[in-house]
């Protein structure tokens, strides 16, 4: 993992474990960049949880949250910035009008807060 430190690499192979899904978006990610980029494969993936979710598994992405939540909890800067410019931002921009109510519903007050609109 080129771009990657120790904290977002370990916050990469929590995720990679989450579903059959995750596994797959990221070894497709792997073969077609024959390496992790950390903030492409994460927006990859940002995609396929808020997916997840309008599918209607709820567990897989109450659990993608609790592992953000607790990367952000662990105070590594790197690890917060791919949240907050992948999964963030993703949310923000691209699901805003589609899902972002029920997106936001069910996000930790810290990731809430990140969020350029941040509805309480």
């Amino acid at each position: 993992m080129q771009d990657a430190n120790d904290a977002t690499a370990a916050l990469i192979e929590r995720i990679r474990v989450l579903s059959p899904d995750f596994e797959r978006v990221y070894a497709e990610h792997v073969e077609f960049n024959e390496e992790v980029l950390s903030f492409v494969l994460f927006d990859e993936w940002s995609r396929l949880a808020i997916e997840t979710l309008q599918a209607g598994d709820e567990a897989v992405f109450n659990e993608w949250v609790r592992v953000l939540e607790e990367a952000l909890s662990s105070g590594d800067e790197t690890a917060a910035t791919l949240i907050r410019t992948s999964f963030l931002e993703t949310v923000d921009s691209i699901w805003r009008d589609a899902v972002h109510p029920e997106v936001v519903a069910r996000l930790t007050p810290r990731l809430r807060a990140g969020l350029s609109v941040n509805p309480q």
